[in-house]
């Protein structure tokens, strides 16, 4: 409303939805983190076999771009404000989320999002790392 005023424009807010935060589970989490670190052999061979014009480069300003070899993820724990999916599937059961970076400046939601390859890579070992370890 403040920001409507210095405007010079008429709003209304209106609360469309309000529900309380969801809690993931923490041993998912834990899972799904150390999952993320003990992936780097398995996104080393995704990377390896990517084909040309899709490997990440050195040169490349691209989040998460590097060389083949030299791709490491970090795996920060984050505290995330996305409710949506997060409320949904806590109703099925105990849940985690998995992020992947976003590129261009950290924009997401938008028509401007965007994912590096290495990174959806990096998700995708990660992913089966811990489903290899939990489910098979």
């Amino acid at each position: 409303e403040a920001l409507c005023e210095r405007r010079g424009v008429e709003c209304t807010v209106t609360m469309l939805h309000d529900a309380p935060a969801t809690q993931m589970d923490e041993a998912i989490v834990a899972g799904l983190q150390a999952a993320s670190e003990a992936s780097q052999p398995l996104l080393a061979r995704i990377l390896a076999a990517a084909p040309p014009g899709s490997k990440p480069s050195a040169a490349s300003s691209e989040p998460g771009s590097c060389s083949n070899s030299d791709y490491k993820v970090s795996v920060p724990r984050l505290t995330s404000g996305a409710g949506h999916d997060a409320m949904e599937m806590a109703t099925a059961g105990p849940s985690g989320m998995l992020f992947v970076r976003c590129g261009n400046n950290g924009i997401s939601h938008s028509p401007l999002e965007m994912v590096a390859d290495a990174d959806v890579a990096a998700a995708t070992a990660a992913l089966l790392t811990y489903l290899r370890k939990e489910v098979f």
